[in-house]
């Protein structure tokens, strides 16, 4: 309804779009091979479209460095899920997968290749999240005290949103550099 009564405003789609992208990632378990291939290569993409909403509301654009920050989040998210789809091949990759579906679009299966990649792209995520948390906390700072009452909830929600996916990030990339969750 509210969709439809303002449609220059972008977060219903935005929000439709989030929830068609958890979709997707929610296939990584599957056991499927294309289909969890497919899942485990775009999961949490709703993390960007989430990004952006945090960064904008109320408005409708992004400023410059919420531009960069979101331009370097889909880039690594666009790369880490190229390498997951092309290189990753589970049985063949991963010692603890033996009885895991094959990935049917790697082309070819490299380890080093597949923990470079997870490295680097892990790196950028966590870093362009922590941003975004910084960035959240600024523009709450300088809001007024009557902006504060509109922005809090959308502001806060986005932050652990942000926290969470840095943290999942970070996690993932602690088991790929040192071979143990953060937490443990």
């Amino acid at each position: 309804m509210a969709w439809r009564r303002r449609p220059d405003v972008l977060t219903g789609p935005a929000l439709t779009l989030c929830a068609g992208l958890w979709f997707v990632g929610s296939y990584a378990p599957t056991g499927i091979g294309w289909l969890a291939a497919l899942g485990f290569s775009f999961e949490r993409y709703y993390d960007l479209v989430l990004a952006g909403l945090v960064l904008t509301f109320p408005g409708t654009r992004l400023d410059r460095l919420a531009r960069l920050i979101v331009a370097a989040l889909a880039a690594s998210m666009l790369v880490r899920s190229l390498t997951r789809l092309l290189v990753l091949d589970p049985p063949v990759l991963l010692s603890d997968c033996a009885g895991c579906p094959s990935n049917p679009f790697a082309v070819a299966p490299n380890a080093t290749l597949l923990e470079s990649v997870e490295t680097v792209t892990g790196t950028v995520i966590v870093a362009c999240f922590a941003t975004i948390i910084g960035l959240v906390l600024r523009r709450w700072r300088a809001a007024s005290s009557p902006s504060r009452r509109i922005l809090w909830p959308v502001l806060l929600a986005g932050g652990v949103a942000a926290a969470a996916a840095a943290y999942q990030n970070a996690d993932l990339l602690a088991s790929v550099t040192v071979d143990r969750p953060l937490l443990t």
